[in-house]
Formats: structure tokens, C-alpha cells, sequence
């Protein structure tokens, strides 16, 4: 059973994200899918309440970042110092978040 993944955001439409990814869980022979959903400000958490056991984590962009990190039940020292999120992960206490833009600057 394929794992689930994405980049969430507004706008998203312009994502390679899943591009990237994709060819990423390819090469490392991964059962994971990566894809891009539209998710308006604000409207974060409603959506990851939808979301299934088969979710393994998301990718947040602008303007969900702030939110990444206020529905996260842990979050790195980055993320916490920056305010916001870009990465979200499952784990079996909840969500948790972490913040790579710094690092990637």
C-alpha cells in the first residue's frame, strides 16, 4: 500500500515539488506518492483532520506556515524561533513540525 505525501498551499498550482519528489521515492525504490493540494489560509488543520493513517507528512508553503506550526504537537527549535513550518510530520504522538527554510537560506 502506497504512502501519501504533498505540498500544500495557495497558490500551488505552479508546484515542482511533486516532480521532484516523485523521481526522489523512484530512485529509492519508496511506495510513496507526492502531490500538490490547494489549501487555502487558514483552512490547514480542517484539512489534516481528513487525512488518513497513510499520510506520512506535507510540505507547507505560504501562507500555511504559522498554522503548520500551531496544530503541531511538537515542534524543532528552528520552527519555534521562525514562527512557522514548512515541514510537517506523522508521528504516533501527533504532528510534528520542523522548519528547513533557515537551512536552506
Amino acid at each position: 500500500m502506497s504512502k501519501h505525501l504533498a505540498v500544500v498551499g495557495s497558490p500551488i498550482s505552479h508546484s515542482k515539488s511533486p516532480a521532484i519528489h516523485s523521481a526522489a521515492y523512484s530512485v529509492l525504490a519508496k511506495d510513496y506518492d507526492y502531490t500538490k493540494i490547494q489549501v487555502e489560509k487558514n483552512h490547514l488543520m480542517k484539512f489534516v483532520e481528513t487525512l488518513d493513517v497513510d499520510w506520512l507528512g506535507l510540505s507547507v508553503t505560504a501562507p500555511l506556515k504559522a498554522e503548520a506550526l500551531r496544530l503541531a504537537s511538537w515542534a524543532d527549535e528552528t520552527a519555534t524561533l521562525a514562527g512557522g513550518a514548512n515541514t510537517l510530520l506523522r508521528t504516533k504522538e501527533g504532528w510534528s513540525a520542523f522548519n528547513t527554510d533557515v537551512y536552506g537560506i
